[in-house]
């Protein structure tokens, strides 16, 4: 928490310039805001991307571009990387790209080679983003909780529940067995379009 309130300290000056004197730059303010404060800012943002009934055009495509368009984190890949192979990653791939092909609030995807010359697609997890999602939501929750409490309006939005459903979805984006499974329950039910597609986690791929 404390974290999260020195972050919003040291924007606001950027955000209030912005606010006061280029009000066209305000909404990549407000990603950039969101790109510090961590993962579930940068999905709430996704999310509100495609509501065009509660931002203007300027926010939405602001918003838009964290879609997709997450900066990397070099962090990731070494601390993701030594976790699954601390004899190295060359004894598992014959070619790495360390460049993300795809970066998100939660995780970045790399595309990889192994030694048998199959390509695979590498997904990383973000280093402590289960950790800093659930310390970010305890967090909203105090902010909802108390925003209910002072607006009858706010408690009708029933921001809890918004709050609980946001947070069960990130959460789950952190499990990669669990999206793992789901992608070899997806191949089986459309086997027989007779494409081969072979899903494997990371600790599986021993050399």
């Amino acid at each position: 928490m404390i974290r999260t309130f020195a972050i919003v300290f040291l924007h606001l000056p950027g955000l209030a310039w912005r606010g006061l004197l280029r009000r066209e730059a305000l909404p990549e303010g407000v990603r950039d805001l969101a790109l510090a404060l961590g993962p579930i800012y940068v999905k709430m943002l996704q999310v509100l991307s495609t509501r065009q009934d509660v931002f203007p055009e300027p926010y939405l495509k602001a918003f838009a571009g964290l879609r997709d368009d997450v900066p990397a984190d070099p962090r990731t890949l070494d601390h993701a990387l030594s976790r699954a192979f601390p004899d190295g990653v060359e004894r598992v791939f014959a070619e790495f790209e360390t460049t993300p092909i795809g970066s998100g609030s939660v995780c970045e995807v790399h595309r990889a080679v192994r030694h048998d010359g199959r390509r695979v697609a590498v997904k990383l997890l973000r280093p402590g983003a289960r950790r800093r999602i659930e310390s970010n939501f305890r967090f909203l929750h105090r902010l909802a909780w108390l925003a209910g409490a002072s607006s009858r309006n706010l408690r009708a939005l029933n921001l809890q529940g918004i709050l609980e459903e946001l947070q069960r979805l990130l959460l789950t984006q952190t499990d990669l067995v669990h999206e793992a499974g789901n992608i070899r329950r997806f191949r089986d039910a459309f086997a027989e379009i007779g494409r081969e597609c072979e899903v494997r986690l990371m600790g599986e791929l021993r050399p």
